[in-house]
């Protein structure tokens, strides 16, 4: 009975605050305010934090991003969350990585992240993903994940879902990014060939090689020979005028990231000394590197 007081009491308190802010933000974003809605959700929070605990000041954040996002704040939004991935609520007050399933107990931020995207559309979650996308990476990667756990399960969903809504937008990079996380390289290739269409034709062959080196430079081998698999014929059907395309410096550095793709791929073998053929290769096509790109140099 106690235990049951306690969460009707709870629950008031939540409510009562939704309300409190509910009320506040209108006001500034009804009046094209959205700053000033951002900071007075933060001071908001600050004030209330240690009543309201952890779970309910991270409902409150979702909760005022999704008004920010109602009334064509989503920016704002994205600062919100950002802010509060990055501890802006306090270390006590954490963007919570759940381990566990999720009940009536334990929540997850990641999930509340992931409900708080789906259930808007690609326009207005773009904003908000384009401000939180390096942060919430930056997180994931300085914490502990077993594969086989409900958190990188969801952490898996979160990602299929950032894929989607950057490659929807034509945010290339980070859609390239996160598929090349999911592990679909099929995706990865169709990425390559929307984001190569953007530029002169006789480019295409650097977006799949760079995309290759970048593969193989993270130890990514078996997604780079993937990837080769499916590039291959894109690259080979878009000549359709050899006298233009063929020997540029772009098909060049190609021919390099498939020879370094299949030289990685290749099992280990009697009289085959990789690390002596690379150094090969690297000394041969050094110049044509450093007159491409020097990023991939450095990669290499």
């Amino acid at each position: 009975f106690i235990r049951y007081l306690m969460s009707d009491s709870t629950s008031t308190l939540l409510k009562q605050s939704q309300e409190q802010l509910e009320a506040k933000l209108l006001v500034d974003l009804q009046s094209n305010q959205p700053y000033e809605a951002l900071q007075y959700v933060q001071s908001y929070l600050a004030r209330k934090k240690k009543q309201l605990g952890q779970n309910f000041t991270s409902a409150l954040v979702f909760f005022a991003a999704k008004l920010m996002v109602k009334h064509n704040a989503s920016s704002s939004a994205g600062t919100l969350l950002t802010w509060f991935i990055e501890d802006g609520a306090g270390v006590e007050y954490f963007f919570k990585l759940q381990t566990n399933a999720l009940n009536s107990e334990n929540y997850c931020d990641v999930q509340r992240l992931i409900d708080f995207l789906s259930k808007i559309s690609i326009s207005e979650a773009i904003p908000t993903v384009d401000l939180i996308y390096g942060p919430v990476h930056i997180l994931i990667s300085k914490s502990k994940i077993d594969n086989g756990s409900a958190l990188s399960s969801r952490l898996q969903e979160l990602e299929i879902l950032f894929a989607k809504i950057l490659e929807g937008s034509k945010t290339w990079r980070n859609a390239f990014k996160s598929y090349v996380r999911i592990g679909d390289m099929k995706k990865v290739c169709e990425v390559l060939e929307l984001w190569s269409a953007e530029g002169y034709a006789t480019e295409k062959p650097l977006f799949f090689a760079r995309a290759l080196i970048h593969l193989l430079a993270e130890a990514k081998v078996t997604q780079a020979a993937e990837l080769l698999k499916y590039s291959v014929p894109l690259i080979t059907d878009n000549i359709n005028d050899a006298s233009v395309i063929h020997g540029t410096d772009a098909l060049a550095v190609w021919h390099v990231a498939v020879i370094l793709t299949e030289l990685a791929s290749m099992a280990p073998m009697p009289r085959v000394d990789k690390p002596k053929l690379f150094g090969l290769l690297y000394t041969r096509y050094v110049a044509l590197f450093e007159k491409v790109d020097t990023k991939l140099l450095e990669l290499l």
